[in-house]
């Protein structure tokens, strides 16, 4: 059960208590009367320039909920849902004051792969913010009941809307949700994460060491979140210095990891976890950039654009930028994203345009055969069209999100007291799966955590996933370089596999390439040996390869072991393919469905409903070619950049409309 479920799922659980006071009516009005007299709380409308308000839309203090008299009443109603949601959700005893752009009915908990929102970080504030919207949501539309009432009952979102006095937008959204989406477990279908933590010895010695800089080597399976957990528990009960929610900043690489982590780190320390920035590099470089950017030139809310319309611009300035090595004829802009990954490429080692260009003279100064000097000048070329984007980004605001990090760097730099600010803020820096951080936030890292004695970090080179980002081994060997004072511990214990996959892994680690320079310990399995075995057969040729992988199934068949609970693991969708067709062939069941989100009718439908529902048309793309409409890609790009003017003017629903009712 996902961190955002359980908020659903204990929303529907109160609203359960309160519907049981109401007699039955379960219209928003009725059941906040009830929880009026279940908690003794009072609500207590007061114009908007109350003073009791201190400038927001409504407070939740001193066991009163005040909000403004002036509002529509279904928006009232939200405003007293939402501080109940604090209440209930953040602890009786705090006070909450919530501002407009806090209390928002469709505030999405989802991560939508667009713009500033790929990264869009949460810091505790907005975080407590969204909680309480999801769970005021569910409190008074509870997707379980609206699926009943649609389904069963055949209401629609008027009718809902009327039965429970809320706005149909706030039905749609929720009753969309709870037709599309699997239901929330209960606790008893899923097990959540524990409340309590039990370390082994090596996962103490990691997690209580009192002061940093502290490298965790952690394989898989060795319990590394679990570790990090720990380390944030120990921080909170610290009494000498005491160490505030407020003080801990932990990063990841990736939004998943994130996501787990806030999981975890909520059902250890609910009370505190809402005040603790969680988050990846990316979405807390943007916070920086939101916060000190203006001292960089930035305005106070800077866009991150899209790659989607960063790949736009680039193939509208074609002629100029004078393409020669990266030039084709029959597709003029095939090599843009090559290059725009590039320049990507290069924020990532912290490299700006003169450093690249100077790095490509470099090369080409050296070149003497015939093929580097090719490669120099197709350097130079991707340095000239980094410089064109750059002045782009610069003249209108935009950041892309390699500058996220890049800029954040040069602010920390640039910009002492920013640095000694931010580092006061945030004594501790956590950081997990360090072995994907990038140079870029290698150094981002030294620059918030100063001498490092709040440092603790936990990775394990072998893991290293994200090399296309320029995450390398190196960075995690380096740890020691920049942070001198630094120990190293390792975790032990093995939880996932059994005895024989751990001795295997642990013959074959010392002789991986990213082992160099640094010793392994082996690991203790922690299951034991429970019967199963590795081993290895070499095949004649790829068929043979999979008629042996065949016959092994039929053995483990034959042992009790179903189909269902065999799993085949290929390196690639290209093998999985291939393997899948010839287990057909031998009369195999084979569950395979390939890169879902790459089969071309999943894409299909997902540009029909992107063109349905976001304004900016991007869906448009794909549905053109649909053999049904054939609409040439030079009319698309034309109707997008006449969307895009519209936008630009505050018209951005006046265009796609229409193109929607002929589609």
């Amino acid at each position: 059960m996902s961190h955002w479920d359980m908020i659903r799922e204990k929303a529907r659980q109160q609203r359960a208590i309160v519907c049981a006071a109401t007699g039955g009516d379960t219209t928003a009005a009725a059941l906040l009367s009830a929880a009026d007299t279940l908690t003794g709380l009072r609500r207590v409308a007061v114009p908007p320039d109350d003073s009791l308000l201190y400038g927001s839309e409504a407070v939740l203090h001193s066991g009163v909920i005040w909000y403004r008299d002036d509002v529509e009443p279904w928006r009232a109603l939200f405003y007293q849902a939402h501080e109940y949601a604090h209440h209930w959700h953040h602890g009786g005893g705090d006070s909450s004051f919530c501002a407009e752009s806090d209390i928002d009915i469709e505030a999405s908990e989802d991560s939508v792969p667009f713009g500033a929102q790929r990264v869009e970080g949460y810091g505790p504030h907005e975080r407590r913010e969204l909680e309480a919207n999801v769970y005021a949501r569910e409190f008074l539309l509870p997707g379980d009941e609206l699926k009943r009432w649609f389904i069963e009952e055949g209401l629609d979102a008027a009718a809902i809307a009327a039965r429970t006095g809320m706005p149909e937008g706030m039905v749609f959204h929720q009753l969309s949700r709870a037709l599309l989406t699997p239901d929330t477990t209960t606790p008893e279908e899923e097990e959540s994460p524990p409340a309590d933590l039990t370390l082994d010895p090596s996962q103490e010695t990691a997690a209580y060491v009192p002061r940093g800089p502290l490298l965790v080597e952690a394989g898989p399976g060795t319990g590394k979140t679990r570790t990090l957990v720990g380390r944030i528990l120990y921080l909170l009960k610290m009494k000498e210095p005491p160490a505030p929610p407020s003080s801990i900043l932990t990063l990841t690489f990736s939004n998943k990891a994130a996501e787990e982590m806030r999981t975890r780190v909520a059902a250890a320390a609910p009370s505190e976890a809402p005040f603790i920035w969680m988050g990846t590099f990316h979405a807390f470089g943007l916070e920086l950039l939101r916060k000190y950017g203006t001292k960089l030139g930035l305005p106070e809310k800077p866009t991150v654009i899209d790659p989607v319309d960063a790949l736009f611009f680039m193939e509208r300035s074609l002629p100029e930028l004078g393409l020669d090595h990266y030039q084709n004829l029959y597709d003029p802009a095939m090599f843009l994203r090559d290059i725009l990954n590039a320049i990507s490429r290069a924020k990532d080692e912290l490299a700006g345009p003169l450093d690249y260009q100077s790095r490509a003279e470099e090369m080409r100064g050296k070149a003497k055969t015939e093929e580097k000097i090719e490669a120099a000048e197709k350097a130079l070329e991707v340095a000239r069209v980094y410089s064109f984007y750059q002045n782009y980004l610069g003249k209108n605001h935009l950041l892309d999100f390699g500058d996220l990090i890049f800029k954040s760097v040069i602010l920390l730099r640039e910009h002492p007291d920013v640095r000694s600010k931010v580092q006061y803020e945030y004594q501790h820096v956590l950081v997990d799966e360090y072995q994907d951080v990038n140079t870029a936030s290698r150094l981002l890292l030294r620059e918030l955590a100063g001498s490092g004695a709040g440092l603790w970090v936990v990775g394990d080179a072998r893991q290293a996933i994200y090399r296309f980002r320029g995450a390398a081994p190196i960075n995690l060997r380096l740890f020691t370089t920049d942070f001198p004072e630094a120990n190293k511990v390792s975790l032990e214990v093995n939880y996932r596999s059994q005895e024989k996959i751990v001795g295997a892994f642990s013959g074959l680690a010392t002789k991986m390439s990213v082992s160099a320079g640094s010793d392994f310990i082996g690991w203790k399995s922690h299951r034991g040996d429970a019967g199963g075995r590795v081993w290895l057969e070499i095949a004649e040729d790829e068929t043979a390869e999979v008629e042996g992988l065949a016959r092994e199934i039929e053995r483990q068949k034959r042992t009790n072991i179903r189909y269902r609970d065999q799993a085949v693991l290929c390196r690639s969708h290209t093998i999985l393919t291939r393997v899948s067709a010839i287990l057909e062939k031998e009369g195999i069941p084979v569950l395979y469905l390939g890169n879902l989100f790459e089969r071309p009718e999943i894409r299909d439908l997902l540009s029909l409903v992107a063109l349905a529902c976001e304004p900016n048309g991007r869906g448009l793309v794909r549905v053109a070619q649909f053999d049904e409409y054939g609409i040439p890609l030079g009319d698309v790009r034309a109707l997008l950049a006449l969307a895009s003017s519209l936008s630009e003017k505050g018209e951005p629903e006046a265009l796609f409309p229409s193109i929607r009712g002929q589609i």
